[in-house]
């Protein structure tokens, strides 16, 4: 084809292109150029032929340029003009050439691009359609890919999240719509920077991508992994809901103490009003009531304050162990000839099942510890049971060398331990039944031999402290509840006498 012919259907072909472009002699004069190359050079209409290599500042000659080589054309002078660009050139024929205007925005952003590489977060870009056109390095270690070009073409559906894709399309849509940043907390199982996969928290802001004309081409996603300070929250949530239900108990607590001295002083003064009301006239039975009432009230108050003060002094950690060489069936027939008539004034019966043969006579244990530990147990069964039978058996667990482990069960029949209550029972200052509140299920004022709801916390420390454990071993509302105390002793080097 001939030059002539050449110029004529090249310029309709390159007219509309973005691309600024210009055919040339060798001269460097232009003979066309499209409406890119003359906005891109502020070119007044009219200009037609122009001096291009004084346009550009180049200094290349064109006659080196082959009918098969393109030139890439670079040169400082280029910034007088406040641009920055560099140009393609190839030979058209003997006497023209095509020169193409390259803008090196793409320079610049390949160093924003490499900037982002390494921003912590995750960093990652969609097109209209919602596929991806790239993403950090953070981005594909989350996504279990080797480099960030791999993502570019896939979707939601495509990634390790692909159960979530749908949502996540959803929300982009809806970015690209409204033209308006939208923040979300999401959560999918991603890769951490050590290659495990795990499920990840993060705070995700997704961000419109607008053109000049203002409409959307995709969205810019932001999400920053907020699952270790997730975890740091929930755990500061729990443990201020832990100290507001300590703080509650406390005051429960008191408001118990309240109650029970009350009591207390409340029989003093009532038998004391008893004398003082007195006209002489009275039966000797009287003054034997109102005595049998100071004295009575007076021993409570006598039993309340020290077993507050044996229960504070454990809750200090001041209790100290001292093992000795005890006969443990002694210390259980001492435990049944102590109980056995508080069993009967309650309709109830107190029965020792059973010892295991297997268990030796004689233990290395704090008895007074054991003793205090299994009489708690045995008191609250007492006090919850109204006509019904508590039992203690003692079974051989298992061993662990010549040790014995040894179960001590305390079985009753009496009214059972709500649900909700349960993983409360071994706390502090918890009581089942707060002693100004009557029993829901007997109408049955609670009062002072109720306990100080430090009894099963107490037991629960001192089977810590014998290196045991005490617990629940199950409970039902109406039928009665199953203690087990689980401790292993050291036989006693002489089970003689």
């Amino acid at each position: 084809m001939e030059s002539k012919e050449k110029l004529k259907t090249l310029p309709e072909i390159l007219h509309n292109l973005q691309t600024p472009m210009a055919i040339i002699n060798e001269e460097w004069k232009s003979l066309n150029f499209n409406l890119a190359f003359k906005k891109y050079f502020n070119i007044s209409n009219g200009s037609i032929t122009l001096d291009i290599k004084e346009l550009i500042k180049s200094n290349i000659k064109l006659t080196e340029i082959t009918n098969s080589k393109i030139l890439n054309i670079q040169n400082d002078s280029h910034k007088s003009l406040l641009k920055n660009y560099s140009i393609n050139a190839i030979r058209l024929d003997l006497h023209s050439f095509l020169i193409e205007i390259l803008d090196n925005k793409e320079s610049e952003l390949a160093v924003f691009q490499s900037m982002m590489m390494d921003i912590p977060g995750n960093i990652y870009w969609l097109s209209a359609d919602n596929k991806f056109q790239g993403c950090n390095k953070q981005q594909a270690i989350a996504a279990g890919i080797d480099s960030p070009s791999e993502i570019i073409g896939k979707t939601n559906g495509d990634m390790r999240w692909s159960d979530q894709a749908k949502e996540l399309d959803k929300i982009n849509i809806e970015v690209m719509q409204s033209k308006k940043t939208i923040s979300k907390i999401e959560t999918a199982k991603m890769y951490d920077e050590d290659g495990e996969l795990k499920n990840r928290t993060y705070k995700s802001n997704k961000i419109p991508i607008l053109n000049s004309s203002n409409d959307s081409i995709g969205i810019l996603g932001v999400s920053v992994d907020i699952t270790d300070l997730k975890e740091a929250q929930e755990k500061a949530d729990k443990a201020l809901a832990f100290a507001a239900e300590a703080e509650r108990r406390r005051k429960q607590f008191l408001s118990n103490q309240e109650h029970d001295i009350n009591t207390a002083l409340t029989g003093i003064i009532y038998g004391g009003t008893m004398f003082q009301i007195t006209d002489g006239t009275e039966e000797p039975a009287y003054f034997e009531l109102a005595s049998e009432k100071i004295i009575k009230s007076a021993r409570g108050l006598q039993k309340y304050n020290r077993s507050l003060l044996k229960g504070l002094s454990w809750l200090d950690n001041e209790g100290q162990l001292i093992e000795r060489r005890a006969d443990i069936r002694l210390t259980l027939q001492e435990l049944f000839d102590i109980n056995c008539l508080a069993a009967e004034s309650k309709g109830s019966q107190l029965i020792f099942d059973e010892v295991d043969e297997g268990i030796p006579q004689y233990l290395m244990v704090d008895d007074i510890a054991l003793f205090q530990c299994l009489q708690d147990l045995i008191a609250n069964a007492i006090n919850f049971t109204l006509k019904g039978t508590i039992t203690l058996s003692v079974r051989l667990s298992k061993t662990c060398g010549d040790t014995p482990v040894i179960a001590f069960h305390v079985k009753d029949t009496g009214r059972g331990i709500d649900e909700a209550h349960q993983r409360y029972i071994f706390e502090d200052y918890y009581k089942v039944l707060p002693s100004n509140q009557p029993d829901q299920m007997t109408g049955e004022q609670a009062d002072e031999d109720k306990g100080r709801g430090l009894g099963l916390a107490l037991s629960s420390k001192k089977a810590q402290a014998m290196g045991g454990e005490l617990h629940l071993e199950w409970s039902e509302v109406g039928v009665g509840s199953e203690f087990v105390l689980t401790v292993a002793l050291t036989p006693a080097l002489n089970q003689g006498e």
